[in-house]
């Protein structure tokens, strides 16, 4: 089975918490590289669009964010 199959995410959505930076946005990156869209969230709102843009650069991949403190309820 080839490996691109065997990880083919594709109409997945998979959500990210620290997505802002890391290994979050390394592991982001990997999920839309395997055709998930993306949803990522952080505590740090000025980090967010940036790292989404980077996340989804040259895939055609669909992605949005929030601001979220996970340590929260």
């Amino acid at each position: 089975m080839a490996l691109q199959k065997l990880f083919d995410l594709t109409g997945k959505v998979a959500l990210i918490t620290g997505g802002s930076k890391g290994l979050g946005k390394a592991m982001a990156r990997g999920f839309a590289e395997a055709g998930a869209d993306i949803f990522i969230s952080s505590r740090h709102e000025d980090e967010l669009r940036a790292a989404l843009d980077e996340i989804l650069a040259g895939t055609s991949r669909r992605g949005k964010y929030a601001v979220a403190d996970m340590a929260k309820r």
